[in-house]
């Protein structure tokens, strides 16, 4: 006879093995996997809202440390960089506001359309750094994690189109 403690111990079982499925699909299984965890007792629609959240949380912050910290700081040459990821970040800040929409209306498909149009923003302004005038990026661990996001999201809409 099963008791209560262990149709709880098979649940939670099921969520890690579920959530290990969904960072299966992404770039950095080990970063998804730090995220998802440190929600426990979610079901994928809820860790997909948290996501979303991590997402304006990321973008946010950055867009300010770009205008209240490096900006004023830059160099002539990195603040054409820096002026690029500004509007990039905005643009994330723009497309998760979409992409929640979406969610919340269940409709999967749309929202992993924009969250893999998004997904390219962090990268966009990483490799901004790349053109002349070309120098060290001050946001690659911040446009990672941006991405990394992201990636995690389009992994929760796969997950739950199945």
């Amino acid at each position: 006879m099963m008791g209560k403690n262990d149709f709880a111990s098979a649940w939670d079982i099921k969520k890690a093995a579920t959530k290990d499925q969904v960072c299966s699909l992404t770039k950095n299984r080990n970063f998804c996997i730090q995220q998802l965890n440190s929600v426990p007792d979610q079901d994928l629609f809820d860790l997909g809202v948290y996501i979303t959240n991590e997402i304006s949380v990321n973008a946010a912050g950055t867009g300010s440390k770009i205008r209240v910290t490096l900006l004023p700081k830059a160099t002539p040459a990195q603040k054409g960089h820096l002026s690029y990821c500004q509007g990039r970040y905005e643009s994330a800040m723009s497309a998760n506001g979409k992409l929640i929409v979406q969610f919340s209306n269940k409709d999967y498909n749309g929202a992993k359309k924009i969250a893999l149009s998004a997904e390219n923003y962090s990268t966009e302004c990483e490799n901004s750094f790349k053109s002349p005038p070309a120098g060290a990026s001050p946001l690659t661990k911040e446009n990672q994690e941006l991405s990394d996001l992201f990636d995690i999201f389009v992994a929760l809409c796969t997950f739950l189109l199945r």
